[in-house]
């Protein structure tokens, strides 16, 4: 719901694929990020990083009108969550190292 607080306020629309998708998106974050996982910032994280890969979408696209200038869809937010997990798992290993 925070996710899509965030959308509205800033006027980004979802569709139902990606409304249905934030659940269990939201869930595999919980599991991946469990030991640092502080809710309202990574919904934050993940929207910002949900609207970079929608803006590099919507630049290939030759004269975009309003909606696809402000349409989210599931694979934008897929690909934010898989850089969230790549980053994550990059900076943890060095930290799992140290401890060991």
């Amino acid at each position: 719901r925070i996710y899509q607080h965030m959308a509205a306020v800033d006027h980004y629309m979802l569709d139902k694929e990606t409304t249905d998708a934030l659940g269990p998106v939201m869930e595999d974050a919980k599991r991946a990020f469990t030991r640092n996982f502080a809710n309202g910032r990574l919904v934050r994280n993940l929207f910002e990083d949900t609207i970079t890969f929608m803006a590099a979408r919507v630049s290939r696209i030759r004269d975009p009108g309003r909606e696809a200038l402000m349409q989210v869809t599931k694979d934008d937010v897929m690909k934010a969550l898989d850089k969230m997990k790549t980053t994550h798992a990059a900076t943890a290993a060095p930290a799992e190292e140290q401890k060991a």
